[in-house]
């Protein structure tokens, strides 16, 4: 989350862009807070910041072109350099994930784009005003949702896990109901991530690589996951199992796991 001291502006509106679509399904823009300011050091941008980042008036592709020549032109340096051979491993890897990064956007803005195009039939809803005023298509943010997780497994929802009481004379919708829908009802879910959180807690204590003080290295092992499901898949991504969407996916089920847990 944004530092109490971080410069931001609130982002209330209820539809987005396909380009935005698909900077949320990777993690970025999901809740209102957008950053004022952007802090770029020669490294590139933080990953702690890329939450924060507005892409709601395009240039998500201007940026990841960016990305990805700050980590092949780093790569390029220390070669150059004749940098230890771990240190430009480390480098090239980083510029492979540059590139596992554009595929998953492309994906997402593919399919994003192909169920729009359904019309009547697509799960996508479109904000008829938005879209009239800007002339650019704009998804409602609630059938992003439902669509997300139904079709991607992923929650860009901020993960919004208490239930809301039922309208009187109305009862609740069941488990079933709820996934006839498009998802786990938010108890199943919530109990999914919690699940999650400890299985990826005895699974760092396979060996040191998983750990850093004790604790999970989240990113390696979501690394490990995505290669577990790209092996799976003969070498190809597997949708919805990019190393950043599982990553995401972990920490929340992390936050979630301590929230349920007994504190002190």
């Amino acid at each position: 989350m944004a530092n109490p001291e971080d410069e931001v502006f609130i982002d209330l509106s209820t539809s987005c862009t396909a380009e935005a679509a698909a900077a949320k399904m990777i993690g970025w823009m999901k809740d209102q807070k957008r950053a004022k300011v952007i802090k770029v050091t020669e490294a590139g941008i933080d990953d702690i910041q890329l939450p924060y980042m507005d892409f709601s008036k395009g240039h998500l592709a201007e940026y990841l072109n960016d990305l990805r020549e700050s980590a092949s032109v780093a790569f390029l340096n220390a070669i150059v350099a004749e940098e230890p051979h771990e240190a430009c491993l480390e480098l090239e890897n980083k510029v492979k994930k540059c590139d596992e990064l554009i595929r998953t956007v492309y994906d997402y803005l593919a399919d994003i784009n192909e169920e729009i195009n359904k019309e009547g039939n697509s799960e996508l809803t479109i904000d008829k005003y938005q879209t009239e005023n800007r002339g650019e298509k704009y998804i409602t943010h609630r059938s992003l949702e439902k669509w997300a997780l139904k079709h991607h497994g992923i929650d860009i929802s901020g993960n919004r896990m208490t239930t809301p009481s039922p309208p009187d004379n109305k009862q609740a919708p069941t488990a079933y109901e709820e996934s006839s829908k498009g998802g786990l009802s938010k108890t199943k879910a919530k109990g999914l991530y919690v699940t999650l959180a400890f299985l990826v807690d005895e699974f760092a204590k396979s060996t040191q690589k998983y750990r850093i003080a004790d604790k999970p290295n989240n990113k390696a092992i979501a690394e490990h996951i995505c290669k577990l499901a790209r092996d799976a898949n003969n070498g190809e991504n597997l949708q919805g199992q990019s190393s950043e969407s599982i990553k995401s996916r972990i920490e929340e089920a992390m936050r979630i796991k301590k929230e349920n847990l007994p504190q002190g």
